[in-house]
């Protein structure tokens, strides 16, 4: 079930890897869908803007298979002194993750600040702060498969040190995820 779930939604077969070689963007796309957008995606109209931006038709799209799924997000430019330093993003009522496999939402945040970001839960939404920094620390996914393998995609980063505790918990949903990985990491450069 989990693979087929998979496949619809990022198309990554194993066997035959269609975003191999493509940014993030160029697979899956954050979007904002209501008739007044003028930008694609509520961080850059946050950033454009330089306001915060809170969509109401909020979407993250397969560009693969064209799969749409309405998200609740808003983003907020961090500027000083005129210039943008970054952004921060708000992933709304998440508290969901907290009774999957681990509480994921907390582990997120944990994990995210362990490699360095900024990131912090608050009721059922986190707070996610960009960074220009490189990725590095170690990564603690408590067998939560999709913490795993989120955190080895992020390990990708140019200059990125992540270490994974375990990253044979992944083998649940993705048995051949860590040679898939390496295949694409090498096809990329």
């Amino acid at each position: 079930m989990i693979e087929k779930l998979r496949e619809r939604f990022i198309h990554l077969v194993p066997e035959k890897f269609a975003p191999v070689g493509k940014t993030a963007e160029q697979v899956l796309q954050l979007m904002d869908q209501s008739p007044a957008a003028r930008d694609a995606s509520p961080l850059a109209a946050a950033l454009r803007l330089r306001q915060p931006t809170e969509p109401d038709h909020a979407s993250l799209r397969n560009v693969v298979t064209g799969e749409q799924h309405k998200i609740n997000d808003s983003a907020v430019p961090i500027l000083e002194g005129g210039h943008m330093l970054g952004a921060v993003m708000v992933f709304r009522d998440v508290g969901e993750l907290r009774v999957k496999e681990s509480d994921r939402l907390g582990l997120m945040a944990e994990n995210l600040r362990a490699v360095g970001a900024v990131a912090e839960v608050q009721g059922d939404d986190l707070f996610v702060t960009g960074s220009a920094r490189t990725p590095a620390g170690k990564v603690r996914t408590a067998g939560d498969h999709r913490l795993a393998m989120a955190f080895a995609v992020l390990g990708t980063v140019p200059g990125a040190r992540i270490a994974i505790d375990d990253m044979r918990c992944a083998d649940v949903s993705f048995p051949r995820f860590r040679e898939t990985l390496a295949s694409i990491r090498g096809q990329a450069r």
